[in-house]
């Protein structure tokens, strides 16, 4: 799947509320560097409640879910501080040709609620998503 340039992940949906990565995906950021989610790993698609789903789109529809996965993995192993992750997430939105008012929506969306998902890792979760999720900053 392509969204605006991008290659996006390729998906297999599990139970209707879960994705899992079903082959190695790789995704440059905003700052040089390449993330890498390798094949398993699991995430919620794009966490917009059901009731935004008319304006923001469905969980796992691209080429939102695009910039979801990179962010839902960035998240989860806590590659960096949560506000740079919500800042290349929505990045990662504009490359993927998303509008600016869909985009802005999402990201302050993410800045609102975001801190409710982070605080609930722990050092297992975040190193079991490491196993996962790797990043190389290209010099």
């Amino acid at each position: 799947m392509r969204a605006a340039g991008m290659e996006g992940p390729v998906i297999q949906i599990v139970n209707g509320s879960r994705a899992r990565v079903s082959r190695h995906w790789q995704c440059t950021l905003i700052n040089d560097a390449v993330l890498t989610v390798r094949r398993g790993f699991s995430f919620d698609g794009a966490s917009i409640p059901r009731l935004f789903w008319r304006v923001a789109g469905h969980p796992f529809q691209m080429p939102l879910l695009v910039a979801a996965t990179a962010h839902d993995a960035l998240y989860s192993a806590e590659l960096f501080s949560r506000g740079e992750c919500d800042r290349i997430f929505r990045e990662l939105m504009r490359r993927a040709g998303i509008n600016r008012v869909k985009r802005n929506a999402v990201y302050y969306a993410v800045r609102c609620g975001g801190w409710a998902v982070w605080r609930r890792h722990t050092p297992e979760s975040v190193a079991r998503a490491r196993d996962f999720c790797t990043i190389e900053v290209i010099a």
